[in-house]
C-alpha cells in the first residue's frame, strides 16, 4: 500500500478531480449546467460550435491552473497549521472558557 508521499507525488491525491460538492445545489446546477451547454450548442452553427469549444478548453485549462496552485496552498497552509498546533498548546491562553457540564 502507498503511503501519502508515494500518492501525492504519483498524482494519485488530487482534489480537483475526484472531490466534488455533495450538495443537492451542486448537482442542480450541474444539470443547469449541462441542460443550458446542450441547448446553446444545439443553436450555434458549426463554426461558433468551434470556437465555443475552443474557449471552453482555454478556461478548463485555466480552471486547472487555478486549482492545482489553490490546492497546493491549502496542502502547505495545512501543514503550517499542524506545525504550530503544538506550540499553541504550550501557549498559555489568554482567555479561559468555562464550558459548563450537562
Amino acid at each position: 500500500m502507498k503511503n501519502i508521499f508515494q500518492k501525492l507525488y504519483s498524482g494519485e491525491i488530487y482534489p480537483a478531480q475526484n472531490v466534488v460538492p455533495d450538495t443537492k445545489e451542486y448537482y442542480r446546477d450541474r444539470q443547469e449546467s449541462s441542460v443550458r451547454m446542450h441547448a446553446l450548442e444545439s443553436a450555434l452553427t458549426k463554426e461558433q460550435r468551434v470556437l465555443l469549444d475552443e474557449a471552453m478548453s482555454a478556461r478548463s485549462r485555466l480552471e486547472y491552473q487555478e486549482s492545482t496552485v489553490m490546492y497546493g496552498a491549502g496542502v502547505r497552509f495545512g501543514i503550517e497549521l499542524m506545525l504550530a498546533l503544538p506550540r499553541a498548546a504550550r501557549v498559555r491562553p489568554v482567555i479561559r472558557l468555562r464550558v459548563k457540564k450537562t
